[in-house]
């Protein structure tokens, strides 16, 4: 979306052939800004290139500075085929700071303009580099403050909050109390608070509900209105993997859908996991067969959309060191079979053969199921985001719900929408939005470390299985390196004796990697329920639905998840028994583990 026309430069000769391509580009280009006003999507790569766009995901060793590249990441992801509605706001002169709201839009849109691209360009680009070559995060706080401090706040105020909140993120800005170069709305001013004025939101206490934030005083307009609809048939609360899958459903079910995220969509547990999607859960044949009905529905969603979600087969191994173990497959077996799901026992020898790291001597056989997929979570959410929003849903990022009444209005810092249904999809914060509504969802939040390390030359140049250890140890290829997962240090147990315990079952299990270094990836937070089991129901006394709780399980049970919860908002037989999805499964104290 562009915020003025620019002149482009010359960068090359133009080849004969490309004259007629070149003249039906510039005729697309001349009726978007001329006639249908609908933008185009460019894409500059080298000829003879594959086309796509790749961003590197870059990790640095600083947890907080990985975390939050992870989270500029995602942004981005979302942002290359969508613009964010922020930009579309500021675009229609309805930033809550009033920004460009009286006849002042155009020059709001070229400072904006002129500010950003250095700002991202160079200094954002900077401190990413700065960051993944090690530098410290005092010294990049340093930076931050010097270069991006006050032109990312003016950006913020313009609307661009999620820019802001990224920078606020990095340094921890120390801010003049109640700075003169943006004062608080509603504050007397000169003349430049007409067009600058301080967005900040004060945090809002969990569970209590505040007013939407402060218009700018109408002295040469109106003031700003509410920036939500008056009222929806769904509000869906979350933005990841499993509330876009909803929207989606809903949506393209024709229900007035509306979706909600605090923060950046695929911000929350979406980016945690390992990126894996499979059908095979010991134990578990009810959550098997909704991953076996998801994963058809990744391979339908990138079919319609051509949007390439990742998807790579690379299967699932679950090693075995006990008899129980084995005899607890051969019971279970039949059940996940029925439920859909291809897996098998293999030997050690085996299981050797499909991953050769594995120590065939420290194993008893394994469970081979085929069907598993390495993906790309975010084109996942993207992919849903978009669908939902080409059937009508409106999706609202940056907009944290403060509380929700029981005739159904929810409330938002960016206004208040009242819906007949509402739909929590929170990931880690689902506990606290049910509470909202006076609804137990017994969901806790479990953080986890994902860790790195370097792929022995010994290694085979396919990638690795999903392979899953008794001790909780998972691997899997991760690009050119592995991905090592084992939860997160004990209550009484420091960082680094975790992670020798972690080392130490990583050289057992698979000795190629003993003495391999452990760094850091990412981190995040996990929904976790009692049992593992994901919750997706309706609570009786209101018209208050979830899907919550999926214990880092979300990404293979997305879509069976939007297909349910639509058919509870149409009151439709769905397709699988669902009673024993309920919250009543634990809050009864009959808990099964299905």
């Amino acid at each position: 979306m562009l915020t003025e026309p620019m002149p482009a430069s010359p960068v090359g000769q133009i080849r004969q052939e490309d004259l007629p391509a070149l003249l039906e580009a510039g005729k697309a280009i001349w009726d978007s800004v001329y006639s249908t006003k609908k933008p185009i999507l460019a894409e500059v790569r080298k000829a003879g290139t594959e086309g796509g766009h790749r961003i590197p995901h870059l990790t640095a060793a600083d947890p907080d500075a990985n975390r939050l590249i992870h989270d500029v990441y995602t942004a981005t992801e979302r942002a290359w085929l969508s613009a964010p509605q922020e930009l579309a706001d500021l675009h229609a002169g309805l930033i809550p700071s009033g920004a460009g709201s009286f006849e002042t839009v155009l020059p709001t849109l070229l400072f904006v303009n002129g500010e950003t691209r250095p700002l991202g360009y160079a200094t954002y680009g900077g401190l990413v580099r700065a960051a993944v070559q090690g530098m410290p995060m005092d010294s990049l706080r340093h930076m931050a403050r010097l270069l991006v401090g006050l032109p990312a706040e003016f950006l913020g105020y313009c609307g661009l909050e999620q820019l802001w909140s990224f920078t606020r993120a990095l340094p921890e800005l120390p801010r003049p109390a109640r700075s003169r170069r943006f004062p608080e709305c509603g504050e007397p001013a000169g003349p430049l608070r007409q067009l600058f004025g301080w967005l900040e939101s004060a945090p809002v206490p969990v569970g209590r509900r505040r007013s939407p934030a402060p218009a700018a005083p109408p002295r040469n307009g109106p003031p700003v209105v509410n920036q939500l609809p008056e009222r929806t048939d769904a509000v869906v609360i979350g933005g990841g993997v499993i509330g876009s899958s909803i929207a989606c459903r809903l949506a393209e079910a024709g229900v007035g859908t509306v979706l909600l995220e605090r923060g950046a969509l695929g911000s929350g547990s979406s980016g945690t996991t390992a990126g894996v999607v499979r059908t095979y859960f010991p134990g578990k044949p009810l959550i098997s067969s909704l991953a076996v009905r998801s994963l058809a529905a990744y391979h339908a969603l990138a079919e319609r959309t051509g949007i390439d979600l990742g998807l790579q087969r690379i299967g699932l191994l679950v090693l075995f060191t006990e008899d129980h173990q084995v005899q607890d497959f051969r019971h279970t077996q039949a059940a996940q079979q029925a439920a859909g799901v291809d897996v098998e026992l293999v030997t050690a020898a085996e299981a050797a053969r499909l991953n050769p790291l594995v120590d065939e001597r420290t194993i008893l056989a394994a469970a081979w199921s085929p069907e598993a997929y390495a993906c790309d979570p975010a084109a996942i959410v993207r992919g849903y985001a978009t669908a939902a929003q080409q059937a009508g849903a409106i999706l609202r990022t940056e907009t944290p719900v403060t509380g929700i009444d029981p005739d159904g209005r929810v409330h938002t810092p960016a206004g208040s929408i009242r819906a007949d249904t509402v739909v929590c999809a929170a990931g880690p914060w689902a506990g606290t939005v049910a509470a909202m509504a006076d609804v137990r969802l017994p969901v806790t939040t479990y953080p986890v470390d994902m860790l790195l390390t370097d792929t022995p030359s010994s290694a085979p140049s396919d990638p690795l299985p999903m392979t899953m250890h008794p001790s909780s140890l998972r691997i899997r290829s991760w690009g050119d390196r592995i991905l090592v997962g084992m939860g997160r240090p004990a209550p009484d147990e420091t960082r680094q004796a975790w992670l020798q315990r972690v080392s130490h079952h990583l050289g057992t299990a698979f000795p190629a990697l003993a003495g391999n270094g452990l760094e850091t990836g990412w981190s995040g937070d996990l929904d976790v329920s009692p049992d593992g089991m994901a919750f997706i129901g309706r609570d009786p006394a209101r018209p208050f639905l979830y899907a919550a709780g999926f214990s880092g399980q979300g990404l293979c049970q997305a879509p069976a998840a939007g297909e349910i919860i639509r058919d509870l908002v149409l009151d439709k037989e769905s397709w699988t028994d669902t009673s024993g999805l309920s919250t009543a499964r634990c809050l009864s104290g009959s808990a099964e583990t299905g």
